[in-house]
């Protein structure tokens, strides 16, 4: 099936372990981890406007998103708020959170 069909769809593209075919992006998680002192994996994720990419869920790892391009709304507790480009969040192991696409191309 056509990728842009399926995102059309409600389907959200996750591209797990991008630091091991990406180069520069594995450069950037070996300084992460390095300076978190902590191993550093790199996920992607790509989603429509209005999909919940990730319904509420608990991570048991603790999560640095960096927004590339778009908008998400992050729910986190009782707490809702948008990132966008260029923004940082920073969710702790066992924190519940869902995230919704409200721009194209997320």
């Amino acid at each position: 099936a056509d990728l842009w069909a399926l995102l059309d769809e409600g389907s959200t593209l996750v591209a797990n372990g991008v630091a091991e075919t990406v180069p520069s992006i594995g450069e950037f998680a070996k300084a992460a981890s390095f300076f978190f002192a902590a191993p550093a994996s790199v996920n992607a994720y790509a989603t429509n406007p209005g999909i919940a990419a990730a319904p509420v869920h608990v991570d048991d790892q603790e999560i640095l998103a960096i927004q590339l391009t778009g908008r998400q709304r992050w729910r986190c507790r009782d707490t809702s708020f948008d990132v966008g480009p260029s923004d940082v969040l920073y969710v702790p192991a066992g924190v519940a959170h869902a995230t919704e696409s409200l721009k194209k191309g997320t």
